[in-house]
């Protein structure tokens, strides 16, 4: 059981799963078993599963979990995620069936005790707020719209479950996050290089611009928009910052956030823009005050290779600027129809302030297969679960917040900085109710819960690793 752990943390398993990941989402076409069709990606999502039964069953360390888990979120490829696929039997049974056999396999072999943990009250409180919707008389109750609201339980269970059988700490999770933002990475490049290839006869900056502002043709990658794939890669980009400091000895790790900034840009996303521009100014005077002198150079360096594109091709400063001012006479049409989308928020809060009108109350426009979406973390509040949600959202935050000073480190502050940038980013896009933002940051959350009470270390040089194990295969030694 010893080399299987040391298998479970060792890099090249890791990548492996990571790269898996990308080739499940990637690899698009059904086959028909038993009369029944289904798509390679989700075998690939049910192979996973079948693999984290292995390891719940075996394993007493949940903590080899995590990857597996958020590799399986980023491989979800079905552009047809929705109301209507909730009815009817399909694979997505087979895989909640995998999830909950496997925990209580688990809960029986190593019995657990349960810890409460920090967040408790946090996640109870936006659970309890799903619900109470359902004391207006003018909320219309179905097994649907309950199955919508009961995701906050399952948020809080999720934390109970990982708080009380996992042993992971920061550096685990932040060496999982690497890997996962390589998933990202990877899916990224190829919906940017496959659109490109099939833009033939066009000038470079037309090609450039029209991508941009198509997204490259592809908004919508399965498990989320473009704009939540980008909060999802800032959270991961945390991954990378960490390597950068933990194997600083090694130069050629200095590309991932190179090819991870060059990604961010070519996704088009003005919000991911932002937010990475702010991620990025903070760890770049972070070394550049903090690094020694090796980083420093290097971190300069990286800044150049940045720009390089720009001063290659002076006209992809205009292609930016463009990008930045569509539509900019109209400032719902600049904000993709969020004015109205906020307002429509507003006018649902004041018909329901206290509680909120729920998840189900207002389908999406012209799409009733699909609940409505405010892409804002603060008027989604409001309008699905009122005051008392907006109460819960900051006890949450503030929790949360208190939890990353109290256990402070390098390793730490690296994930509050990427956790920062997304919540700023939430302002104009939801993030606290998606489900995968909130299961990374109960993931988070746990592994810095996990951490020692500790005086803040504010040098880098003063940092002391965990050494990796002997016979643990690790890429970057």
């Amino acid at each position: 059981m010893k080399r299987f752990n040391n298998f479970l943390e060792s890099h090249l398993y890791l990548l492996v799963i990571s790269v898996g990941a990308f080739v499940g989402w990637f690899i698009k076409f059904d086959l028909t078993i038993l009369n029944t069709s289904i798509s390679i990606n989700e075998l690939f999502i049910i192979g996973y599963l079948f693999w984290g039964l292995i390891i719940l069953t075996f394993v007493e360390d949940t903590k080899h979990l995590i990857l597996v888990y958020i590799s399986t979120l980023l491989m979800f490829n079905s552009k047809d995620l929705g109301l209507e696929y909730l009815n009817g039997f399909n694979a997505i049974y087979v895989m909640v069936a995998l999830l909950i056999i496997g925990v209580i396999i688990h809960l029986i072999r190593f019995k657990p005790k349960l810890k409460w943990g920090t967040m408790s009250i946090g996640f109870g409180l936006l659970a309890l707020s799903y619900f109470l919707p359902f004391i207006y008389s003018e909320i219309k109750f179905s097994l649907t719209a309950l199955a919508i609201s009961f995701v906050g339980v399952i948020y809080l269970i999720f934390y109970w479950f990982f708080k009380s059988t996992s042993t992971t700490k920061t550096n685990d999770l932040l060496t999982y996050l690497f890997f996962a933002s390589i998933t990202i990475m990877l899916q990224i490049y190829s919906v940017v290089i496959y659109n490109y290839l099939t833009m033939s006869g066009i000038p470079f900056l037309e090609k450039m611009e029209k991508g941009l502002n198509s997204h490259w043709g592809n908004s919508n990658f399965g498990y989320g928009n473009i704009n939540d794939v980008i909060i999802f890669f800032t959270i991961t980009f945390a991954g990378q910052i960490y390597f950068l400091h933990k194997y600083r000895h090694r130069i050629f790790i200095w590309i991932f956030p190179i090819l991870s900034i060059y990604a961010t840009y070519l996704s088009g996303s003005r919000g991911g823009w932002l937010s990475w521009l702010i991620l990025c100014l903070i760890v770049y005077f972070f070394f550049l005050i903090k690094g020694n002198r090796q980083q420093r150079i290097l971190v300069n360096l990286t800044l150049v290779l940045a720009f390089i594109p720009f001063m290659i091709n002076p006209g992809l400063f205009n292609v930016v600027i463009a990008r930045l001012k569509l539509n900019s006479d109209n400032l719902n049409q600049f904000t993709s129809g969020r004015i109205t989308l906020y307002k429509q928020a507003l006018e649902i809060f004041k018909e329901f302030p206290l509680f909120g009108a729920g998840w189900s109350y207002q389908l999406e426009a012209n799409n009733d297969n699909r609940i409505q979406i405010f892409h804002s973390t603060i008027f989604q509040t409001l309008a699905i679960s009122g005051i008392f949600g907006l109460i819960s959202l900051i006890i949450y935050l503030l929790t949360s917040i208190f939890l990353f000073i109290r256990k402070m480190s390098f390793a730490v502050a690296v994930l509050l900085f990427s956790w920062l940038a997304t919540m700023i980013h939430g302002l104009f896009d939801n993030t606290v109710h998606m489900l995968i933002y909130t299961i990374l940051c109960i993931f988070i959350l746990v592994a810095v819960e996990n951490e020692a009470t500790t005086k803040p270390q504010y040098s880098l040089k003063k940092i002391v690793y965990r050494k990796d194990k002997k016979n643990q295969l690790n890429l970057f030694q």
